[in-house]
């Protein structure tokens, strides 16, 4: 037997494993055998006849019988003993099951696997305590005849039995009984089965259930599952509903009969439907199902059409997918897709897995395989061969991949009863044969090498739980930053003090806020006035604090003496005593306004990772990876690595040629071949859009069909890549789609291919062949009109509006999806179930994980292109607050100081990323900085400049980078950001000079004359407040400005992933530390935009006094750049800059 790394092993008894199996053991058997022999031979004593007289043959009878009853009593106490410790071993798996099943790292193949696991355990405990209850009857009944010395009814009990007996009844078991038999007598055990009764109308009754019974076409053999009753042990209640859902579909895969209750969100499952499952034989209409059935959730992924809104009592068929034993409320899910219920296969394709019968015995494989499920234990390599280690039931059988004919062999089988929860549901099925036919099967052999790939990869995620938890752990923390989010950014809140009650509907109170003025800003802003409410503190009769809804506004608050406001309201509904609510003491109130947009944008974050703590992810093998990247393994697909091997015909021109773009050409190629994840690091210049462009070409040209999205945490990257394609493939344009609500954040260019720009394009397309057809073909017209009609109609608002369902189909018709992360995820015409081919995520260094798990989760491969060596991304205020740091203790060291990206590009096996390393944006000089400042590491420098410039038309061609010394500036604070009047001034200066010397070029003549973009940033909001106040005033006094440069001032936050001509940089510090200042990415990221000519503006002197025993930093960038003045910035001083250190 081979030896294999066994995580989370637990070893189940003898007994535990034939008690689970619902089998005895040898010794059981042999203890039955001899308790057998005893009782023949007591029996016999008590039937002998040679005895004198009555009264010795009465002595004789009772001392049989006590015999026997002691003989019995003690075999039965026998095997009750036996199975205590038994019970227990169930008790200790069935807690390992809730914490595994709990944990929300693991994968949803093991999921799958502890979810069927879980299910038999539980009839397996129902069984064990059903028996215990029969033992406790077994003995009393003997004390009972003993003590009444009735020795002939003691001498004709049975045996006991160490499994339970056939007719017993317990909880959760399912019967074919007949229709005399329920609610009929006590069975031989002092038992009763009685019809469920269900609530209605305030009674009880178990009218439904007799109906049911009564419609049964077998009125001898009635499908039943019973329940049992703590406080009367001995009654029962049978259920048919669940009975024949068991028997008849269950069991047998066949699908039920359900309507549709309502649409809900599960937090587990996602969006989808509440539906009352009925079995196939009873006949109930729409009005019926309202009660009654058993209650199911059905996923919308899991119905026939997930675009489709299902409307109340609609009547479908389901199968029963994931259940408890007793079919219980809130634990039963169904699906419309049969081929869900093949646990964790994705393919039907089978492996084959062949042994020789005359070395191994495979009968109890074989009956095995007819109801158990094969499952992954693990793989160990042996001197170049891949072992397999896989489970069937009870059985343990370790095969030999074989590749020569893409089948298992199997090398070892052992009964090992059940040792292990760490199994995991596997990818497709397997087969059982004999080694004679294993050349008569047909093998897929792309279908058996996903399958080792598979295994190896469940191996190497299994092999550290704990750092798998910790994985898990990583998750669920965003998760509660997101709810602290939406708690604290959701809504405005206002609130309320001293309320009292001084009319019937109104309500006086003071407040700290302008509550007026406040909510009637609120409500201009809105589109749409929400209900509001005021809210009242109140504790739970579990002791927790909730907010309250105890009484809805009418129109606005009034206000009334200084801080004192009238409330009109609809009528209080303060909780009653028997709420089991209490008002907090001083009481508290507020009034919420909801932050539409931001509930919006954190909800669906939020249902992102719910989705990914549950597994429903289209790829499930990206889950594992997000989790422990580092044990993932390369899993390169087969397609794309022959189409690589074979030449790939590149789009670009400057990528045509062997010795072209050779570093960019090679992580596009491994970017292709890798099947799941591939992360490409992007520095500033290095043609992201490019390589953006390239991948679609590829993509397309490969596979036409396909469905790809690109996506990006801001507009503007997703907008740059789509421009781009359009502009190259301009007739693909009707298969690009760009969803987005707010028009004016798209780009100009690509607002055609807006969502609702689209839907109108084709009901035009619709209303031209109306009119074609009006006049050829009157019949097809009146079908088009009906279309139009569903499909379109004006809203009362005068907006357009189309059909969700109808214009979904519309939606999906596109190849190529453009979105932010967020905005993919609205529920317009279905945006939040589009799934994808390929998604393509550009400034994946930006966006934070639930932004990143949108469209990671649709996606059946994903590229992701960033830099984490520029900025992270954005923190809201609300968790830079002292607040949050308290609340959420582990904000600072997991979420603020790297990136998930940055966490991904570090952990990933090298053939899962790659870097771009040529750049093409900046001249040389400030190429060579960035690459020195950022991208140098070991002195091996991993960022190089792509082309030589031509500088003739640069506004300074002579010195591409200048330092302008503001030495005079003053620093002054706006809150908590800082501003310098005197850079700003210094700014505006070198703007007119360089206005001026451009104008006088384009006067002369003897340059090409183009208008040139400035950037003028800084690291603070409130300089970039004083900036664009003062070039407001240069624009009035120098209207030339205009004509020369296009300028846009804005925060270096704010300007990566645009680029410019000119950037003039603001460092705006003359006193304090400059930590901010030095921060690394935020730097990368200012001297990165300029493509001609870069410009600092600062006080030198400070800041390299500042930096001294830090990161040289501005010291480089001080010691590279030309010295200049603001009014004069092109003549004196234009030797590299040596500011003195002191003065």
């Amino acid at each position: 037997m081979y030896q294999f790394v066994a995580a989370g092993l637990f070893v189940l008894g003898a007994s535990a494993v034939a008690w689970f199996l619902d089998r005895e053991t040898d010794e059981e058997r042999e203890l039955h055998e001899e308790l057998k022999r005893r009782n023949a031979r007591t029996r016999s004593d008590f039937q002998a006849t040679s005895w004198a007289n009555a009264m010795e043959q009465a002595r004789a009878h009772e001392s049989a019988a006590l015999r026997y009853k002691a003989e019995n009593q003690d075999y039965c106490k026998k095997f009750r003993a036996r199975l205590q410790g038994t019970a227990q071993e169930f008790d200790i798996l069935a807690q390992r099951l809730a914490n595994d099943l709990s944990d929300v790292s693991i994968s949803p193949y093991r999921r799958n696997a502890l979810r069927l696991l879980n299910g038999r355990l539980q009839d397996t405990q129902n069984r064990l305590a059903g028996f215990f209850a029969y033992c406790e009857w077994y003995l009393q009944t003997l004390d009972k005849l003993a003590q009444k010395q009735q020795f002939t009814e003691l001498m004709n009990m049975a045996q006991p039995q160490s499994r339970l007996p056939d007719d017993w009844f317990y909880g959760g078991k399912v019967v074919l009984a007949s229709v005399s038999e329920i609610d009929n007598a006590f069975n031989a055990y002092g038992q009763k089965l009685e019809l469920r009764a269900e609530k209605q109308a305030n009674v009880w009754t178990d009218t439904q259930q007799r109906a049911l019974m009564m419609q049964y076409p077998d009125q001898d053999a009635v499908p039943v599952q019973m329940s049992g009753n703590v406080k009367r042990p001995n009654f029962f209640k049978a259920c048919v509903f669940r009975g024949a859902l068991h028997a008849e579909h269950i069991l047998e895969s066949v699908p039920c009969t359900a309507f549709i209750e309502r649409a809900q969100t599960s937090p587990q499952y996602g969006d989808g439907y509440l539906v009352r499952c009925y079995p196939g034989f009873c006949s109930v209409d729409k009005q019926q199902s309202a009660n009654g059935g058993v209650v199911a959730f059905l996923p919308r992924s899991e119905s026939s059409f997930p675009g489709k809104n299902y409307p109340r009592g609609d009547r479908i068929e389901v199968y029963v997918h994931y259940y408890d034993l007793l079919l219980s409320k809130g634990q039963v899910t169904v699906t419309q897709h049969p081929e869900s219920l093949r646990y964790g296969e994705q393919s039907a394709a089978p492996v084959f897995i062949h042994a020789d019968r005359a070395v191994y015995d495979l009968e109890g494989l074989e009956r095995e395989s007819g109801s158990a499920q094969w499952q992954l234990r693990g793989t160990v390599e042996i001197e170049g061969e891949l072992i397999v280690s896989l489970q069937l039931g009870a059985w343990l059988i370790e095969a030999k991949a074989s590749f020569k004919d893409s089948q298992l062999h199997i090398v070892n089988v052992t009964r090992t009863g059940f040792d292990s929860v760490e199994l995991d549901a596997l990818p497709c099925p397997v087969r059982l044969i004999d080694v004679r036919f294993k050349d008569s099967v047909f093998c897929d052999v792309l279908q058996f090498e996903a399958f080792v790939t598979f295994c190896r990869q469940q191996s190497f995620f299994a092999g550290d739980s704990q750092a798998r938890k910790q994985a898990g752990q990583f998750f669920e923390r965003w998760n509660a930053v997101t709810d602290y989010l939406l708690a604290e950014t959701g809504h405005a809140v206002f609130n309320l003090s001293d309320v009292t009650e001084v009319e019937e509907r109104t309500l006086e109170c003071s407040s700290s806020s302008n509550l007026v003025d406040g909510l009637q800003k609120l409500i201009e802003k809105a589109r749409s006035t929400p209900r509001l409410f005021v809210e009242q503190l109140c504790l739970s009769a579990d002791g927790e604090e909730r907010w309250l809804q105890v009484a809805e506004l009418h129109g606005v608050p009034e206000a009334r003496a200084a801080k004192r406001y009238e409330i009109f309201h609809k009528g209080m509904k303060r909780p009653g005593s028997d709420s089991g609510y209490v008002d907090v003491q001083p009481s508290q109130h507020r009034i919420r306004f909801p932050n539409r947009g931001e509930l919006a944008n954190l909800g669906r974050q939020k249902i992102a990772l719910q989705g990914f703590l549950g597994g429903r992810l289209i790829n499930r093998n990206l889950q594992q990876i997000l989790l422990m990247p580092a044990r993932y393994a390369p899993q390169p697909d087969p397609f794309w690595n022959e189409r690589v091997n074979s030449g790939l015909n590149w789009r670009d021109p400057n990528w045509q040629g062997a010795d072209k773009a050779k570093a960019a050409k090679k992580v596009i190629e491994a970017a292709l071949v890798e099947s799941n994840l591939y992360l490409v690091q992007g520095p500033p210049g290095t043609g992201k859009t490019t390589c953006i462009v390239e991948l679609l070409h590829q993509l397309f040209c490969a596979r036409p069909d396909s469905r790809i999205l690109v996506v990006s945490q801001q507009n503007t990257a997703v907008d740059n890549a789509l421009d781009r394609f359009l502009e190259q493939f301009p007739g693909f344009s009707s298969n690009v789609l760009r969803i987005g609500n707010d028009v004016e954040k798209v780009q100009v260019e690509v607002r055609p291919r807006m969502t609702e720009n689209v839907l109108m394009e084709y009901l035009r397309e619709r209303q031209q062949d109306y009119s074609l057809a009006s006049l050829e073909n009157p019949e097809k017209a009146d079908w088009i009109e009906t279309w139009m009609d569903r499909i379109y109609h004006p809203s009362d608002q005068g907006r357009s509006q189309f059909d969700d369902e109808l214009a979904e189909l519309v939606v999906q018709d596109h190849g190529l999806i453009g979105a932010t992360c967020v905005g993919l995820s609205s529920r317009r015409y279905g945006m939040d179930r589009l799934a994808f081919d390929i998604c393509i995520v550009d400034e994946g260094g930006r966006a934070t994980v639930p932004e990143l798990l949108i469209p990671l989760m649709r996606s059946r491969k994903a590229i992701i292109i960033g830099d984490h060596f520029q900025l992270p991304p954005s923190i809201g205020r609300a968790l830079q607050e002292a607040e949050a740091k308290t609340v959420l203790p582990f904000l600072e060291e997991t979420f603020l100081k790297t990136s998930f990206f940055e966490q991904l590009y570090e952990n990933l096996p090298a053939a899962c990323s790659g870097r771009l390393v040529e750049q093409f944006r900046m001249v040389e000089p400030i190429g060579d900085l960035v690459a020195d400042l950022f991208y140098t590491a070991n002195d091996v420098r991993g960022l190089h400049n792509g082309k030589v410039h031509e500088r003739k038309d640069f506004l300074d061609a002579e010195h591409c980078m200048r330092w302008v010394d503001v030495p005079h500036g003053k620093e002054e604070n706006e809150g908590t950001s800082l501003f310098n009047e005197a850079e700003s001034k210094a700014i505006v200066d070198f703007l007119k000079a360089s206005a001026h010397k451009l104008a006088s070029r384009r006067a002369e003549g003897t340059h090409s004359f183009t208008t040139k973009s400035v950037a003028i940033i800084t690291p603070y909001g409130a300089q970039k407040r004083v900036i664009n106040k003062d070039f407001a005033a240069l624009r009035k006094s120098l209207p030339l400005i205009d004509d020369v440069f296009e300028v846009k001032i804005d925060t270096v936050d704010s300007f990566q992933g645009s680029e410019a001509d000119i950037v003039l940089y603001s460092t705006v510090r003359t006193q304090g530390g400059i930590r901010f200042l030095l921060d690394r990415q935020r730097l990368n990221v200012a001297c990165s935009r300029a493509r001609e000519n870069l410009t600092f503006f600062g006080h030198a002197q400070f800041l390299l006094k500042q930096e001294r025993g830090k990161n040289a930093l501005f010291s480089l960038i001080i010691k590279r750049s030309a010295r200049a003045t603001a009014s004069n910035p092109f003549q004196a001083n234009t030797h590299k800059s040596k500011v003195p250190l002191s003065s």
